[in-house]
């Protein structure tokens, strides 16, 4: 399908059908991927309909592959520490690619995207302010003392972006996204080493921050509404379906504690 200009008219439920089997078989996308994509796209096949660009609705009594259950990896607070404390050579990429990840875990679990294009604009009175990529919204944050020290070795004077994980300032959004995606490869490559010298089993990868630190929340106390905040999800839903496994989690913890 790729790169190819593709009449409105010709979106029907084949090619719906079409369309799920090359992103499963060819792009090899999971099945909440390709629902997730294909939801996006109704919204442009209902306004087509709407418009009387198309006769029939496509996504009538079209089946979606189901949904998987999702398993979130995440790091519990000793597995955070042993990454910490890793000696590592001041300057390497191990070093630098911990900072980064250690840093969105002190901050809310700042994703990687937003991460890469943060500027010293961004901290304003101790805050962390910023315009998140994936929803378009606003984040503010307080500026953790961890978060503060990572900080302190980096671009927080000067014109650029913080962390020198891009090379320059991108203005065209395609090639920005493209040198970010590429560039979280790499990161994500650095950190699965990471993980092997501080002997930790899971499979991690930059967003498992984002997990890492809705669970240490949850386990400290923190409340639903709070994370929710703290995560900037739209609604409570969101954070419930997203804490789920954790919660379960902790109540095997404790069902295991009052038995003992």
């Amino acid at each position: 399908m790729g790169l190819i200009h593709i009449p409105i008219s010709r979106v029907d439920q084949k090619f719906l059908n079409e369309m799920q089997e090359y992103m499963t078989h060819e792009l090899g996308n999971k099945p909440n991927t390709v629902r997730n994509k294909l939801q996006r796209f109704r919204g442009l096949v209902n306004e087509a309909f709407k418009q009387g660009l198309i006769s029939k609705d496509p996504y009538y009594q079209f089946e979606r592959v189901k949904r998987e259950k999702v398993s979130r990896a995440k790091l519990g607070e000793k597995e955070i520490n042993r990454i910490v404390n890793l000696e590592l050579e001041k300057g390497s990429e191990l070093w630098h690619v911990r900072n980064y990840f250690i840093f969105s875990f002190y901050m809310a679990g700042i994703r990687f995207s937003d991460i890469c294009t943060l500027t010293p604009e961004n901290l304003v009175d101790g805050r962390l302010k910023y315009e998140m990529k994936k929803t378009g919204s606003t984040k503010n944050i307080k500026l953790l003392e961890p978060a503060i020290e990572i900080l302190k070795g980096y671009n927080t004077d000067k014109k650029g972006y913080i962390f020198p994980i891009l090379n320059e300032v991108y203005k065209d959004e395609f090639v920005l996204r493209k040198k970010i995606s590429s560039k979280n490869v790499i990161v994500n490559r650095h950190l699965k080493e990471l993980a092997k010298q501080a002997k930790i089993d899971e499979n991690i990868s930059f967003h498992v921050s984002r997990h890492s630190f809705a669970n240490y929340a949850l386990q400290k106390g923190m409340g639903v509404y709070s994370i929710s905040k703290a995560l900037a999800h739209s609604n409570l839903k969101t954070t419930e379906v997203y804490l789920k496994s954790f919660d379960e989690e902790l109540l095997d913890n404790e069902m295991e504690n009052i038995f003992k």
